[in-house]
């Protein structure tokens, strides 16, 4: 679903301003992302743990994998591009 939204919105409204991400940043945003859904797993983690006497939806647990799976849509699209770039014909 990330990468739809990626390659068909966001891409698209960037390039109709003239603006592209570099390569490096593609990077930047896939491990920014990934340390936010570490630092949202560490929060329900703590939720967990200091109120136990509460019950805890499961769904806390969702925005972790969605961040660290629309970080991987910038790192591996990146990781792509300077694979086919680098690489001899």
């Amino acid at each position: 679903v990330f990468g739809y939204i990626t390659a068909s919105f966001i891409y698209p409204s960037l390039a109709k301003r003239g603006i592209k991400i570099k390569t490096a940043h593609k990077f930047a945003i896939g491990s920014a992302l990934g340390a936010l859904a570490m630092l949202w797993a560490l929060y329900v983690e703590y939720k967990i743990r200091f109120y136990a006497s509460e019950k805890i939806n499961l769904l806390w647990q969702a925005p972790a994998y969605l961040l660290i799976g629309w970080g991987e849509i910038f790192a591996v699209s990146a990781s792509y591009e300077v694979a086919f770039t680098a690489s001899s014909p």
